[in-house]
């Protein structure tokens, strides 16, 4: 994602961790020298987050979201991840965070998202709530490579993922693709990287 920067500019990058969970990227970003943030909606994810950076005697910006709203001010980051976050929204909310992770990057700056491809294996197993949008629900224990049974999960395409991000001026998808039980399940990943 900063194959441009070399190591000595990585102190003066500042990098969002949207969705940072228990706190790999954060920790990994901030062992860079990179000025690191943090937002989830989780205060044990983020508790669990902040026990970890001081374990290794790391810092990091940590906030509690409760809504689609970036406490940042426009052009604020040099980088944004969003690691397998936007699929368990709703295709609505999904374009709002969009929207405002594109309001906090800075010109050139960019972002990376992991979003779920309508061709993973999860695809259709649920009740569906919504264009390529279900509830996850699996009917049997064979299916049972997750815990996401009950999770609403969005599924993507790449003509709507084009469509989503069409206000960046570059937009990159590759594939990640992961099997279990012997091939006979997958995980079908996008991932996108953007530039403002």
């Amino acid at each position: 994602m900063f194959h441009n920067f070399n190591r000595k500019n990585f102190k003066k990058l500042k990098v969002l961790d949207h969705g940072c969970g228990t706190g790999r990227h954060v920790v990994f970003l901030a062992q860079q020298g990179i000025k690191t943030y943090g937002v989830d909606i989780s205060q044990s994810g983020l508790e669990f987050t902040k026990k970890i950076l001081e374990e290794k005697k790391l810092k990091a910006k940590l906030k509690l979201i409760s809504n689609n709203n970036l406490p940042y001010r426009d052009n604020f980051f040099d980088g944004v991840i969003s690691f397998a976050v936007l699929f368990y929204l709703n295709l609505e909310d999904i374009k709002k965070i969009i929207k405002e992770i594109r309001r906090v990057l800075k010109p050139q700056g960019k972002a990376l998202f992991v979003l779920r491809s309508d061709k993973d294996y999860r695809y259709g197993r649920g009740k569906k709530i919504g264009e390529n949008t279900f509830v996850i629900k699996k009917k049997n224990k064979s299916l049972n490579v997750s815990n996401e049974n009950g999770m609403l999960m969005h599924f993507f395409n790449i003509s709507e993922i084009k469509r989503l991000f069409k206000k960046f001026s570059i937009v990159q998808i590759d594939k990640m693709f992961i099997t279990y039980n012997n091939q006979k399940f997958w995980d079908f990943d996008y991932v996108i990287t953007v530039e403002k």
